[in-house]
């Protein structure tokens, strides 16, 4: 899902920018993301609408080069509407839209 989000997410604000699906072309850049937080907290309590965090160390290189040319970390924290399933679900698919957004738009600075 995260992956499938920052691609669209890149495409739409970078627009030569290329994600592969498996391998990488020589003298391209790669992008890579690990999340370290895709959860829900319930810090006011089990009743209460939880948070959701999504961090991500972020880390832009180019293929033929070991060195990153940038790393950056991302967390983003945004808390459900309600502590319903349902409001739960559109906090996450909210939140992983907006993490693709900031991904791509840090990426976009750093070509650039």
């Amino acid at each position: 899902m995260i992956r499938e989000a920052i691609a669209g997410s890149v495409a739409r604000k970078i627009d030569h920018a290329y994600i592969p699906v498996q391998s990488v072309a020589s003298d391209h850049y790669v992008l890579s993301a690990r999340l370290s937080s895709f959860a829900a907290y319930y810090e006011q309590g089990p009743d209460a609408a939880p948070i959701i965090r999504i961090a991500a160390q972020v880390e832009l290189s180019r293929s033929k080069e070991s060195e990153p040319l940038a790393v950056t970390r991302i967390v983003l924290d945004r808390t459900a509407s309600a502590n319903s399933v349902s409001s739960i679900v559109e906090a996450f698919d909210r939140a992983s839209l907006e993490m693709a957004d900031k991904i791509a738009s840090w990426t976009a600075a750093v070509i650039n």
